[in-house]
């Protein structure tokens, strides 16, 4: 009975690997196959989703596959800190560089320069990733980077903004060959085709719904189903399906980003039902990715993460009737000209714009009627995506660059440096004061001559630990939150206020004032958008106790390397055989 039940096993696993070499052997033979030796890494991120709301998911049935390998004990959900910015930019960089040194939000302005960087266009997000990865090792050497800000030193990408018109995965796959055995295999088609279909019914419903709601579900417009196909979808199925690829191959690490949940909580809040629709479609592409890790040749841990969470909030202007740029100004005496750019939320944006840059990046290795097509689907993908408002030709007074319920105000009177609170209370008397006492703000950093000031509407503190309960009065992590403050006024272009929307509006701890115009936010502090999750996928199973921070996970990361590599942490140079460890899971060393 034994030999019967053996030998029936034997045959299912040898269906599968056979069935697994005709679906995705033809794109590994046109990318090469690797040596697939020792433990690889698999990173899935579910960008924006805390700890927190994770559990109520998993809870309330909306994650069904990860729900069923945490009950079978395979794996445990733990919390760590994201800290500031929570934003994917900064918290990225340090997942994949060890390092977020010089990244204050998601854009900033450089006084130096008279720049305006925002982190959404791949040629500034590409030397952002220079400067990064300069004397640092990225924990993707040699694997694959999918819908991410940075690649992470990866060999092959696909709809990454640091990568885009490099090592592209369309570019050396080849398009129509990539799209035709995508389409070969029938579930996945008729997968995607009902999703599609339910997707476009969906956006044309509540595209019909604004109407009546207009100022929750925008405006009507007929092509906004068609490309939510596009970017909610195939996006996410493509990404899905080249790490599938990838892990045939035995590639060394992947990294795929789902961004949905995040665009959707930002449009209509971490609960809607929107969002939690996009966690159950992410849970579906993660039940895909861990199966075929387990049928695999080459053996994989996975990691399942977030890169900071997300909280409701109530815009700033929508409180208090007017942007905080405005309210900055009222308080200055005589003709200031101040900048500031308010962004709303427009549906998926990033999904869109990333698959407006890869379609470009390959136009010109198409032609006739493709070429045509694709330049269609790019015009149409850029229309949807809302532009940054242009770098006025005159330097402004004041500079007002938010990330949500965080923004970083610039003086130009002190034009080739950060200003301080001395020079500030020079050219603008009792400024400082004003807008750390406005009912909508909690703290304002400043710096001065002495070190780092934080002040409240219940005064001037020192940023010192002991200030830390008084400042950050009811967060769990109010010592950390002091810490990484301190750690921002340390960047030369961090604002020279860098100001915190209120945490506990309206008597709900859960809820903070975003100077964006959000229902849903994260870049602050206060609510759960510092709170991040990291679940493992090993075999053997290990405890994730140790992981507090960005630079712990990295650590980790970096250790399924097959070498040792040079690590720089701020600006201090290590090797990971001797980088400080102790307080970071260990990992068993690679099989050879």
């Amino acid at each position: 009975m034994n030999v019967i039940v053996r030998t029936l096993v034997d045959l299912y696993e040898a269906l599968v690997r056979w069935y697994h070499s005709w679906r995705y052997g033809p794109v590994a033979r046109r990318l090469g196959k690797t040596d697939g030796a020792g433990h690889g890494l698999i990173v899935v991120q579910i960008d924006g989703l805390s700890h927190d709301e994770l559990l109520r998911a998993l809870s309330g049935g909306h994650m069904p596959y990860l729900a069923q390998v945490l009950r079978a004990g395979e794996g445990e959900a733990y919390r760590w800190f994201s800290g500031l910015p929570s934003t994917t930019p900064a918290v990225q960089a340090a997942l994949m560089y060890g390092t977020k040194h010089g990244i204050p939000g998601f854009r900033w302005y450089e006084k130096s320069t008279g720049a305006y960087p925002v982190c959404k266009l791949p040629g500034f997000v590409n030397r952002l990733q220079a400067r990064l990865s300069a004397g640092r090792t990225g924990i993707l050497r040699g694997g694959s980077s999918y819908a991410n800000m940075f690649d992470g030193d990866a060999s092959t990408s696909l709809f990454t903004l640091a990568a885009i018109g490099g090592s592209s995965l369309l570019q050396r796959a080849g398009v129509l060959p990539l799209f035709i055995i995508l389409a070969s295999s029938p579930l996945r088609v008729a997968r995607i085709a009902a999703l599609s279909v339910w997707t476009y019914l969906s956006e044309l419903w509540r595209r019909v719904s604004a109407f009546f709601w207009p100022s929750k579900f925008g405006r009507l417009s007929l092509l906004s189903p068609f490309i939510h196909v596009l970017t909610d979808v195939l996006v996410r199925e493509i990404s899905t399906f080249a790490a599938l690829v990838e892990i045939h191959r035995g590639v060394p690490a992947i990294y795929v980003n789902y961004t949905s949940y995040d665009e959707w909580a930002h449009r209509f809040g971490p609960d809607d039902g929107h969002a939690l629709r996009a966690l159950r479609a992410i849970d579906g592409q993660l039940k895909q990715l861990d199966r075929m890790r387990r049928w695999g040749g080459r053996p994989y841990d996975l990691y399942v993460l977030s890169d900071h969470g997300m909280t409701a909030c109530v815009p700033f202007d929508t409180a208090f009737g007017q942007t905080l740029g405005e309210f900055i100004d009222g308080c200055i005496e005589g003709s200031t000209r101040t900048d500031e750019a308010i962004m709303g939320p427009v549906d998926l944006q990033e999904p869109a714009a990333l698959l407006g840059y890869e379609t470009e990046a390959v136009e010109d290795d198409l032609d006739g009627l493709s070429r045509e097509v694709a330049r269609s689907l790019r015009e149409s993908l850029e229309k949807r995506v809302e532009a940054e408002p242009p770098e006025p030709a005159v330097r402004s007074d004041v500079v007002v660059r938010d990330s949500g319920p965080l923004s970083h105000v610039y003086f130009n009177a002190v034009a080739d440096r950060p200003a301080t609170l001395e020079e500030l209370s020079e050219f603008y008397p009792g400024l400082v004061r004003r807008v750390a006492g406005h009912p909508g703000i909690a703290v304002v950093a400043v710096r001065s001559p002495d070190g780092p000031v934080l002040v409240t509407a219940a005064g001037v503190f020192p940023a010192v630990r002991e200030s830390a309960a008084a400042v950050f009065t009811g967060l769990v992590e109010a010592t950390e939150l002091l810490d990484e403050v301190v750690r921002l006024l340390e960047f030369s272009n961090s604002g020279d206020l860098v100001v915190l929307g209120r945490w506990g509006w309206w008597g709900r701890p859960d809820q903070v004032v975003s100077f964006e115009r959000q229902r849903g936010t994260h870049g602050g502090a206060g609510g759960h958008q510092c709170d991040a999750f990291v679940v493992a996928f090993t075999a053997p199973s290990i405890s994730l106790d140790g992981v507090r921070t960005a630079s712990d996970l990295y650590r980790l990361f970096l250790s399924y390397q097959s070498e040792p590599l040079a690590v720089e942490t701020e600006g201090v140079v290590t090797d990971t055989a001797s980088a400080p460890v102790e307080a970071v899971p260990t990992r068993r060393q690679p099989q050879r």
